[in-house]
């Protein structure tokens, strides 16, 4: 049953989940998407930056993906565990798990291009479609095979879509909050069912009933 009952809603949710991310978590109309010409940028947060002592971890880059892409890479075993932030945090997200689990796998947390101290290029487009290209191509540089997916947030779906490219190189898939579209046949209900319930999306139609959804945005 679709949940979404007005027109207003329909709109407001075409808008927040139709349009593309863009540097630190927020996002750009089709016009800035379609009309950047600045070069990249530099990663907003300094590499050694460990926030008072609360992220200890080693900075590691790859341009693998067309821009410098920033991840954390801890421990060694068995299994290879993969951390996928959502949106609009970054690999801190997992800076009480990190030390737990590096003590028995190796555990790896990219940040996604825009987030965190990852760069944030303004000369590339931030669907979706971009953030699975780019995850593509980290996994790929660093021939990551036997991947449990640990997938936050915005990270199940980027997670999912990479499930889908290379199920050859996944092991397991674990959601946390997030969502995990693989093409079921009820995937619209569910995710509708999802936003007619959420409190974050009310806070969203409250936001463009008051005429500020876009600076929200």
């Amino acid at each position: 049953m679709n949940l979404l009952k007005t027109d207003r809603e329909w709109k407001v949710y075409n808008k927040v989940f139709n349009q593309p991310t863009k540097p630190n978590g927020r996002r750009q109309t089709m016009q800035t998407q379609t009309h950047i010409t600045l070069v990249d940028q530099a990663p907003a947060i300094a590499a050694d930056e460990a926030f008072d002592g609360t992220w200890p971890f080693k900075a590691h880059y790859t341009d693998a993906a067309g821009f410098k892409m920033h991840y954390i890479d801890e421990g060694e075993g068995p299994d290879t565990l993969l951390l996928l932030h959502g949106e609009p945090t970054w690999g801190y997200l997992f800076r009480h798990l990190i030390p737990v689990w590096s003590k028995h796998a190796r555990v790896i947390a990219p940040d996604h291009m825009g987030f965190g101290k990852s760069a944030a290029p303004q000369n590339r487009t931030y669907w979706l479609q971009d953030h699975i290209d780019n995850l593509e191509a980290f996994v790929l540089a660093l021939n990551l095979r036997g991947i449990t997916l640990v997938m936050h947030d915005f990270g199940g779906p980027a997670g999912m879509g990479l499930a889908a490219r290379h199920p050859e190189r996944i092991k397991r898939i674990v959601s946390v909050n997030g969502p995990t579209p693989f093409g079921q046949s009820d995937l619209v209900e569910r995710v509708t069912a999802n936003v007619g319930v959420s409190p974050w999306f009310q806070w969203i139609l409250q936001a463009e009933e008051k005429g500020i959804l876009e600076e929200v945005l």
